[in-house]
């Protein structure tokens, strides 16, 4: 454990010059200052992530430890950019993103440290790691292999083919002692063991373990039994990294906590973890408490000042923080615009959204509207499993313009071209190289399964053996050049330039006489990822959008889920009543109208006020609520009034 770091109020006041952060409250100065391992209850819009940025740079000045690093874990790669954006803004804080330190997500950590090195260990080889593969691999085996266990799993689900097709492609391993389960455990359980359905799960996992086919999760099973096998492994990580952070800590899965916490939770180093227990809306587990036993295990420092949103907001907000109660500051540098209560009569839901929007257009100060999105949020986003009317439902219910990020997802390409477009995309999304480069390999690969079948024996069918083979014809380098000149945004690709590469891939591989299929697989063809990534746009912007319009100005707004902007901050946000077991809005009254506080509510309730505090928590100016007229009396009405709701009906 590094011993003899201070932090004062001068390198503070340091940092903050430097980052342009605002970091002179007492709050931010007792965490910043704290060197002993805790907790830390950050309320939305409290920067946690800047004041996280923050100590890492200061750290980097004072760091005594040479061969051991700073580790911080984050969820997304989001965050991670966020954080790496900043320290790269000096030479001397840039050290932190090389070795010794590492700034990553939870999955890559676990990968890197743990899974992989264990599996190379146990001489596995890995054919790919990946969801979407495993699950298409696993189903045709499956329904290859086990015709009996595909007609008894088929029984089992009452012949819902789509719920058969998840529970197939979702078999996990669980744990140290390598269980068999699958992600939706929690809400189906799983089959005996000794029943055919179970034993034709535990069959094809197995066989799909032996050809190197895994799911992400499945590296937390092996980094578990890592821990188990090897005892030394805990110990010499903490030394490698004697200060450890994690940011977003709600989000942590219990498996994720498990392997972290088993590391890094014991004597020998510094283990701080950011978080808002209140926003814990992923329910990973079959036995999750919503994260709350994430919380409290150290001691705990609060952030409750925002710098999001102004003091009414923060008010509405404050009622809602049912797990931890927070009473929330709000910035006083940001005007209480008219934040409003739709009341609308069936009828007139297609004239929420417009008056939304008019409102925003009429509110809201234009250089606001051009910095931050404006959004309608909901809990449910689909009208599935309706079995009568619960109106309203669903997102749709205000318009059909919600897109879910899975449809939205580009299908697998079907020509090698398609997937270099798709990891140019990849790359000028993220950043980084890693990402788009494996999903080009999966086109490289896809190439070579096409050869004729008098050389596809020959061909390498795995990333590892692709490099491999490369390697041993002394063409590696070749290969890699080859590559990045296709993958980076920077460049132009076009027709020439693709027919060239195409051809020194063709001599690469051996392709003297390319059949049909291969000529016709790696064919060019104009389409929009085929320019530099600037003048290019994701086909993800586009979806979701209602295009408001009042005269001659308009106004992009967005539909999402409230999972879906988690994180975010907005110019104006519109929540809307949706049905999850009960209407959301509508059980939400008594908190809303300031009858009762979040954390008053019956546990059944409790859902329902964390993912309403996401939402209300997002916006800077304005925010809005969307309620039918048939879940709210003239008494409520009048006390969201009282309680500083402008109320707006909408009827026929």
């Amino acid at each position: 454990m590094p011993t003899g770091i201070e932090i004062t109020k001068a390198d503070i006041e340091l940092i903050e010059n430097e980052l342009q952060l605002r970091l002179n409250d007492a709050e931010r100065i007792a965490v910043l200052k704290e060197v002993k391992s805790c907790d830390v209850q950050a309320g939305p819009g409290s920067g946690k992530t800047p004041i996280l940025t923050a100590k890492l740079a200061i750290l980097a000045r004072k760091w005594p430890c040479r061969g051991r690093g700073i580790c911080v874990l984050s969820h997304t790669n989001v965050a991670r950019k966020e954080i790496e954006q900043k320290l790269n803004l000096s030479p001397e804080l840039r050290r932190l993103l090389h070795y010794p330190h590492f700034i990553g997500t939870i999955q890559t950590f676990v990968d890197q440290f743990l899974a992989i090195p264990f599996l190379r260990r146990e001489r596995v080889e890995v054919t790919a790691i990946d969801n979407e593969r495993f699950g298409a691999r696993a189903w045709a085996m499956f329904c290859k292999n086990s015709p009996k266990g595909r007609y008894a799993i088929l029984n089992w689900c009452r012949n819902d083919l789509e719920r058969a097709q998840s529970i197939v492609g979702s078999l996990r391993l669980d744990g140290a002692h390598m269980g068999v389960t699958h992600f939706a455990v929690g809400k189906t359980r799983f089959p005996s063991e000794s029943s055919d359905t179970g034993q034709a799960l535990i069959a094809v996992k197995q066989l799909l373990r032996a050809e190197g086919y895994f799911r992400y999760d499945d590296m937390f099973a092996f980094a578990e039994t890592c821990l188990f096998k090897i005892p030394y492994v805990a110990p010499a990580l903490r030394r490698r990294f004697p200060w450890v952070f994690i940011d977003e800590l709600q989000d942590t899965s219990r498996m994720q906590d498990s392997v972290i916490e088993a590391i890094f939770g014991a004597d020998g180093c510094i283990f701080q973890r950011f978080g808002d227990k209140n926003q814990a809306i992923f329910d990973f587990d079959s036995d999750s408490d919503g994260g709350q036993s994430l919380f409290g295990r150290r001691k705990i420092l609060f952030l409750n000042g925002t710098h999001r949103f102004g003091s009414s907001i923060a008010a509405f907000t404050s009622q809602l923080t049912a797990v931890e109660p927070q009473t929330l500051v709000g910035n006083p540098g940001i005007p209480d615009l008219e934040n409003t209560v739709f009341v609308f009569d069936r009828a007139a839901v297609g004239r929420v959204v417009p008056s939304f929007g008019n409102l925003v257009l009429k509110t809201v100060p234009p250089e606001i509207l051009k910095e931050k999105p404006v959004c309608v949020v909901g809990n449910r986003v689909n009208a599935a499993q309706h079995a009568k009317d619960n109106f309203p439902a669903f997102l749709g219910d205000y318009g059909n313009y919600y897109v879910s990020p899975k449809a939205a997802n580009p299908p697998t390409p079907d020509t090698f071209l398609g997937y270099i477009v798709e990891s140019r995309k990849k790359w000028a999304e993220t950043g980084t190289g890693a990402e788009p480069y494996n999903l080009a390999i999966s086109g490289v690969l896809a190439l070579l399964r096409r050869a004729p079948p008098n050389q596809a024996e020959a061909l390498p069918r795995t990333k590892t053996t692709l490099h491999q083979t490369v390697m041993q014809n002394g063409c590696f380098s070749a290969f890699q050049k080859l590559i990045w000149q296709l993958l980076n945004p920077v460049n132009t690709l076009d027709e020439h330039k693709w027919t060239v590469c195409i051809k020194e891939f063709l001599i690469l591989f051996g392709f003297s006489k390319p059949p049909q299929e291969v000529l016709k697989f790696l064919a060019w063809e104009n389409c929009a990822g085929a320019m530099p990534a600037r003048e290019a746009k994701s086909a993800i912007q586009t979806e979701g959008i209602y295009l408001h319009r009042a005269g001659d100005v308009s106004l992009p707004i967005r539909f999402d889920s409230i999972h879906g902007v988690k994180g975010e901050t907005h110019a104006a946000t519109l929540v809307v009543e949706t049905f999850a077991r009960q209407h959301d809005l509508k059980e939400l009254l008594p908190v809303l109208t300031a009858a009762q506080h979040g954390s008053q509510m019956r546990d059944s309730a409790r859902g329902h006020c964390k993912r309403v505090f996401v939402g209300m928590s997002r916006p800077s100016h304005l925010l809005c609520l969307a309620i039918s007229a048939e879940h709210i009396s003239d008494a409520q009405i009048t006390a969201l009034a009282t309680n500083g709701w402008k109320i707006e009906k909408i009827r026929v």
